[in-house]
């Protein structure tokens, strides 16, 4: 459904803008960080992230003409090269359900820098505090939402929970090593 930008939650458009902040904040200096905790950042961030795409509205009175991208084939080299190097010391393990195969030919670090990509070109835009470009990011937003960053949200997420609840013997990470909860 489409609105004009007056008629949707303000409110709720700052607190996405707060999140890309958030989240492009963490891309852009996450090797300054334990792994664990860009994960566990991630296993929130993303889903929040995911929520705001879904509640803001496309914005029928947005001129994309206002529109630029920010980030350019550089800076997301620079981006996507950092990210490799972190997740490739850890994230080496393969998932083994049948159903989930297909996140072993993924690319987390691809996904979280087109995620960033989008996200910090719609931040840029909406802090420029002119009307029509917030207007064009607010709509860039949903719509490259739409086509691509949700979805790699989503394919991220599951991956994560995949490693952040793996199985592994001699730790507590255990989770599917338990018969009681069969007993229920």
């Amino acid at each position: 459904m489409s609105k004009s930008y007056e008629s949707i939650n303000q409110q709720q458009i700052e607190q996405f803008i707060l999140f890309c902040q958030d989240y492009c904040n963490l891309i852009e200096s996450a090797e300054e960080y334990d792994f664990e905790n860009i994960v566990n950042f991630l296993l929130v961030a993303l889903p929040m992230l995911y929520f705001y795409g879904t509640i803001i509205n496309l914005i029928d009175d947005a001129d994309i003409e206002y529109a630029e991208r920010t980030v350019n084939e550089e800076t997301y080299t620079i981006i996507y090269n950092r990210l490799n190097e972190i997740f490739s010391k850890y994230f080496d393990f393969q998932i083994t359900d049948d159903d989930y195969l297909w996140i072993n030919d993924i690319s987390i670090p691809e996904f979280l820098s087109d995620i960033y990509q989008d996200l910090k070109d719609v931040v840029v835009l909406y802090n420029k505090n002119k009307l029509e470009t917030q207007k064009a990011a607010i709509y860039l937003a949903k719509y490259w939402f739409i086509d691509r960053w949700g979805k790699e949200s989503l394919k991220v997420l599951l991956a994560l929970h995949s490693y952040n609840y793996r199985y592994e013997d001699g730790t507590d990470n255990n989770f599917y090593n338990s018969d009681d909860i069969y007993n229920l």
